[in-house]
């Protein structure tokens, strides 16, 4: 065994002695002085493994570098996580997986009823099946859906639950309310006398054959959705339930 202490003219002088300052000091839990770089600086680093991901931030550069590298791979991992659970979740949803199975979308008809509001009558085809369907209500509350649906009581689709109706019936709304909304673009009308309203709100009629030009879709305070048409540079509107029949009384000109 080697010597840890010779004596040489009367001073002791050390060979292999592990000093309390040395590198020792990083191997330690709270004892003695601790590394100025925080727990776990100085060792080697596998970026696989760690949140420092290059050289660029590693333990040995400054502080703020450090940060900056840590807080991007953090992040990174944070984002692949979330993105395997969105594919997870959409591969164990049962009305994700029959989407492609709606086809074939036709309306039926549209009815005013009683409450001065529109229902609308629908047909569609699910796994080459047709089913029929009916919005109560549809233009009241676009938070509140009334669709009842044959296919909902068959007992060939007994997974169909409360949650997969409620999302078959926004996706169908959703499929409607794009079809029901004017393009900006020029359109003939196809009604006699069709009725619109002028910017003083009085109700005009539009000859058959003339050609408008759609200036502008939107919604009023109540939420209800108007068209904004022009005619001979006179602008026309065209709101409430009558909204829902542009697409039956004009046609658009390619």
């Amino acid at each position: 065994m080697k010597k840890i202490w010779n004596y040489n003219k009367f001073k002791f002088i050390n060979e292999n002695l592990i000093k309390e300052y040395s590198e020792f000091n990083q191997y330690q839990m709270d004892v003695g002085t601790q590394n100025p770089l925080g727990p776990g600086y100085g060792f080697a680093i596998d970026p696989s493994l760690s949140i420092y991901g290059t050289d660029a931030d590693s333990p040995y550069v400054d502080y703020y570098s450090r940060m900056g590298g840590a807080v991007n791979r953090l992040n990174q991992i944070t984002k692949n996580a979330l993105n395997k659970s969105d594919i997870d979740l959409h591969v164990n949803d049962d009305f994700i997986n029959d989407l492609e199975n709606f086809t074939n979308y036709k309306i039926l008809r549209i009815f005013r009823n009683n409450s001065l509001y529109l229902d609308i009558f629908i047909s569609f085809e699910f796994d080459e099946k047709e089913f029929f369907g009916m919005f109560k209500n549809y233009n009241k509350d676009n938070n509140n859906i009334e669709f009842k649906c044959e296919l909902y009581n068959n007992p060939e689709y007994p997974y169909i639950d409360q949650e997969y109706k409620l999302k078959l019936s926004r996706y169908i709304k959703n499929k409607l309310d794009k079809w029901f909304k004017p393009e900006y673009k020029l359109y003939k009308n196809l009604k006699n006398e069709c009725p619109v309203k002028n910017i003083m709100g009085e109700q005009i009629k539009l000859k058959e054959n003339i050609i408008i030009e759609v200036t502008n879709v939107d919604f009023e305070k109540d939420g209800s959705p108007f068209v904004e048409i022009t005619h001979n540079n006179i602008i026309y509107y065209i709101k409430g339930n009558d909204y829902y029949f542009f697409n039956y009384w004009f046609e658009k000109i390619d």
